[in-house]
C-alpha cells in the first residue's frame, strides 16, 4: 500500500534527489548564504594568489575586465534640451579626469579597478568623498570591510560581516578600517562607521540574502591549483632531463646474469640454448647493456627464465 502511495505521489521523482551508491560521499550545500560567508575569506586569498602567479588566472581576469568595462562605461544625458545636454556631457567629461581621489587614473580606470576586484575577491569597495574640488572616488581593499564584526543592535538592527542593516533589512552603514591589512605596522587600525550612501559596494549576488560576494574563481580554484602543480612538475622533469649528458656512450657488450662479460669471439652467453625455447638478449634500461634471458614456450604461454648464479 505504501509503495503504491509513493508511486502515486511521485516522491523522489528527480534522479538528482535519489539516494544510492552513485551519490554516496557527494557533499551538499544546505545553507548557501552561511557557506558563502564562511568561505569568502579563504576563496579570496587563494584567488589572489592564483591571479598573481598563474598565467591562466591572470589572463582570465584581464579578459573579463576587457569584455565588461573595456575603455570605460560612458553615461549619456537624456535631457530634452540639446544645449543643456551638451553642457552636462562636457562637465561630466571634465570630471572624469579628476574622479580618482589618489590622482593615479580617471573615472574609467576606477571602473576597471572595481570590476577586477569583484572578479578576483568577489566584491569591489570604494568611498565617495566630498572635497573642496568636488566629488572624488577612493577605491579600497575589500578586506578593509570588517568581516569579523557581526553583532545585534537595538530596535532590531544588526551588523553582518561589517554591513549594518536596520530593522527593515535596508543597508544603512558600513564598518570600514582606515587602512588595509598589512599596512598597520607601527600604529593601530581604526574602524569607523560610514553611511551607506557614501559607499560603493559591488558584488554578484548568487543567493538571496547574501551580504558579501565570493570570488568568481570559486568553481575552478581547485582545478587551477592542480593544473599549476602538474605543469610545474612537468617543467621540472624536462629541465632535469635536459641536464643529463647527451654524448655518453652506452656499453653494448653482452653479459650474462652473473654480471661477467662474454668473450667477443663467442658472441653469445655461455649458457646453452634450450631445445624448446628461444634465446633473447634484452637491453638494460639503465646502463644499456644486454642481459641474458631464456624465453621458453610452455603450453601456449611464454615464460621468462633466468639462470641462477
Amino acid at each position: 500500500m505504501l509503495k503504491r502511495l509513493r508511486k502515486f505521489l511521485g516522491l523522489r521523482s528527480y534522479d538528482a534527489a535519489q539516494g544510492g551508491r552513485r551519490w554516496r560521499g557527494t557533499p551538499s550545500m544546505r545553507a548557501p548564504v552561511t557557506a558563502a560567508h564562511a568561505a569568502r575569506g579563504t576563496l579570496a586569498a587563494r584567488a589572489r594568489y592564483l591571479v598573481g602567479n598563474n598565467p591562466l588566472a591572470a589572463a582570465g581576469v584581464q579578459a573579463w575586465v576587457s569584455q565588461a568595462v573595456g575603455v570605460g562605461i560612458k553615461p549619456s544625458s537624456l535631457h530634452a534640451d540639446a544645449g543643456t545636454r551638451d553642457a552636462l556631457t562636457a562637465r561630466f567629461t571634465e570630471w572624469t579626469d579628476q574622479a580618482d581621489d589618489e590622482g593615479r587614473t580617471d573615472f574609467y580606470g576606477v571602473q576597471a579597478d572595481l570590476f577586477k576586484s569583484m572578479v578576483t575577491t568577489g566584491e569591489g569597495l570604494a568611498l565617495m568623498i566630498s572635497t573642496p574640488a568636488g566629488l572624488r572616488i577612493r577605491v579600497l581593499d575589500p578586506e578593509q570591510l570588517d568581516a569579523s564584526h557581526t553583532v545585534a543592535l537595538d530596535n532590531g538592527a544588526r551588523v553582518i560581516s561589517g554591513v549594518e542593516f536596520d530593522r527593515h533589512g535596508q543597508r544603512v552603514a558600513y564598518h570600514i578600517f582606515d587602512h588595509p591589512p598589512g599596512l598597520d605596522a607601527g600604529f593601530q587600525r581604526q574602524r569607523r562607521r560610514v553611511p551607506a550612501e557614501d559607499v560603493i559596494h559591488t558584488f554578484r549576488r548568487d543567493w538571496p540574502g547574501q551580504v558579501r560576494g565570493i570570488s568568481w574563481f570559486a568553481p575552478v580554484l581547485l582545478r587551477l591549483a592542480d593544473l599549476d602543480s602538474w605543469s610545474d612538475a612537468q617543467l621540472t622533469a624536462r629541465c632535469a632531463a635536459s641536464l643529463a649528458p647527451r654524448n655518453a656512450k652506452r656499453c653494448t657488450a653482452p653479459v650474462c646474469n652473473r654480471g661477467r662479460l662474454i668473450p667477443e669471439s663467442r658472441g653469445e652467453c655461455r649458457f646453452p640454448k634450450p631445445p624448446n625455447g628461444n634465446r633473447l638478449l634484452s637491453r638494460c634500461r639503465r646502463c644499456g647493456v644486454h642481459k641474458n634471458r631464456l624465453h621458453v614456450r610452455h603450453r601456449g604461454s611464454t615464460r621468462v627464465l633466468r639462470r641462477k648464479p
